[in-house]
């Protein structure tokens, strides 16, 4: 670089005040699933969920929008189907407690619409999030992150979107798509269907 352009920069990376940026807060719940905690087993072929894995996609998040104040709980680092009920009301208890608007629930596509089903079946919860003008986005993904051509970062950017817009309730998105519980089906291996 030049000794002017070497100036000009130094000049714009002075700041005399520090830069406050108003940070929106987005919640996360963290059940697992191949979003939450799945990465790809090179020598079985096969996505596998493991605790150490966790926060690669908060991490993911982080870096595309670093306005956002991100908050990450842990409620169980599980495959789909061995989310349980327990882990269902646990995770309503969560959501009931959070002020937050915007909240992820990060979870694995097999059974995400039991889950769907179970925080839609609690007035409690549903009472809740009309209340505080909550949206409450379960988000799931077919393929972890590290898949050329993985669903992961354009629907946790459609659930982050999702997240802020739109009437206070609890949906799905998987796909990129939004759904209200009734608007879709899932097929084996997370593959999701709109009902028209």
């Amino acid at each position: 670089m030049s000794d002017s352009i070497m100036s000009e920069w130094s000049v714009l990376c002075k700041v005399s005040r520090p830069v406050v940026l108003d940070r929106r807060q987005v919640w996360i719940f963290n059940c697992g699933g191949t979003i939450g905690g799945g990465w790809y087993n090179i020598s079985s072929e096969s996505v596998e969920v493991h605790p150490k894995n966790s926060g690669q996609t908060v991490m993911l998040l982080r870096l595309a929008r670093p306005d956002l104040d991100v908050h990450e709980r842990v409620v169980c680092i599980k495959q789909s189907a061995e989310v349980t009920d327990a882990d269902r009301i646990n995770l309503a208890g969560k959501i009931i407690e959070c002020g937050c608007k915007s909240i992820l629930v990060f979870h694995g596509t097999n059974t995400i619409k039991l889950t769907h089903e179970h925080l839609l079946a609690n007035e409690t919860l549903v009472q809740s999030v009309q209340a505080k003008g909550q949206r409450v986005i379960i988000v799931g993904s077919r393929t972890p992150a590290c898949i050329v051509g993985s669903d992961l970062p354009w629907t946790l950017g459609a659930a982050l979107a999702y997240s802020e817009v739109g009437e206070a309730g609890v949906y799905a998105v998987l796909n990129g798509q939004r759904f209200a519980l009734g608007e879709y089906e899932l097929k084996p291996g997370g593959i999701v269907e709109p009902i028209s």
